[in-house]
């Protein structure tokens, strides 16, 4: 058995016989996941996905009573929401005439072609 171990010891990956890789999750109490939890666990993730040898892979947790409780919701008191990458930011109503759209401000919706614009755009 070989052990690969991220972050501290959050995700960590085990290559048992038979080509089976185990990805152990351990961040007490819990398991409750925030940004640095997911990013180990992607990383986990491409280590074994790309590796020929592996032919199954099984996640589980170290945690005795926990599998995962889900996002750790501290976490959403220190992110900031974005759209492709870049920072949200609500499109405000023009005061002549309802808001249309989905609220993605308009210079963003000429990157995402499925938002359009109202029927006075077309």
């Amino acid at each position: 058995m070989e052990q690969v171990t991220t972050s501290a010891r959050v995700v960590s990956v085990t290559k048992e016989q038979g080509g089976v890789a185990l990805i152990h999750l351990n961040r007490p109490p819990a398991n409750s996941y925030d940004r640095q939890f997911i990013d180990d666990l992607n990383a986990a993730i491409d280590e074994i996905r790309f590796d020929e040898a592996i032919g199954a892979a099984v996640l589980m947790s170290d945690l005795p009573k926990f599998f995962s409780a889900g996002a750790d919701i501290g976490m959403f008191r220190s992110v900031t929401p974005t759209v492709a990458g870049e920072r949200w930011h609500p499109a405000p109503a023009a005061p002549d005439r309802p808001a249309e759209g989905d609220g993605i401000a308009p210079d963003r919706q000429a990157a995402r072609p499925e938002v359009g614009g109202g029927p006075r755009d077309r």
